[in-house]
Parts: C-alpha cells; structure tokens; sequence
C-alpha cells in the first residue's frame, strides 16, 4: 500500500477484512484506481437479509432482481453492460460489478437447491 501510496480512506475497509484477501483487494484499488466509495462497497458486507419468504422479509433491491427475473426480458446483454458502464465510468469497475451480481445470482441458486 505504502508503494502505490494508496490513501488512508481506502485501507480502512481493507483492514475490517479477513488479512487472505489484503492482497487481492489491494491489487484491484491500485490497477482500477477506485474510489474510496468504491473500495467501501467493495468491502463492506451487505446487510444481512432476513431468509422469511413474505415480501416484508425481504429487502426492496431483493425484490427488484426478483421482479426482473420473473419479467420478460426486453434488455439485451449489450443495453445491460453499456448502463453499468455508464453509471461505474469505468469498464474494469463495471466488469467487477457484473461479476458480484454472478455471484450473488450462483448464491441464490445454491440457497435454492439448498446446498
């Protein structure tokens, strides 16, 4: 960190980590050159979300994904990549969001197959 002069702001969240990924997010804020909000979403554990199965239970973005999945998809893959794009600024930002929402996607599917 000291090396790169990485900012205070951003270690703050990085040190709240299990030390076995240090490295790896240290490497992702030096070659993406994130923002100190950035390296805090990153970082930051998402609140818990209660596992009940009524709407009240769930979180509003919960039920968003939700509803989009039950929709009929009129958004093509491209339109989908272009307005992460677009709201990250960067391509490399943007790639690391897609792939969190893969992940929290594969999550889903293991809760559900109740692995």
């Amino acid at each position: 960190a000291d090396r790169h002069i990485v900012d205070e702001r951003k270690l703050r969240y990085v040190v709240a980590l299990d030390p076995g990924y240090h490295a790896e997010i240290l490497q992702q804020i030096v070659s993406l050159n994130l923002t100190s909000a950035q390296v805090k979403d990153l970082c930051e554990p998402q609140n818990e979300e209660s596992m009940g199965h009524g709407d009240d239970d769930v979180s509003a973005n919960a039920q968003k994904i939700a509803k989009f999945a039950l929709t009929k998809h009129s958004a093509h893959p491209k339109e989908i990549a272009l307005a992460v794009l677009q709201k990250e600024g960067n391509p490399k930002v943007a790639l690391l969001r897609l792939q969190e929402l893969q992940t929290l996607l594969r999550e889903s599917e293991t809760f559900l197959l109740g692995d």
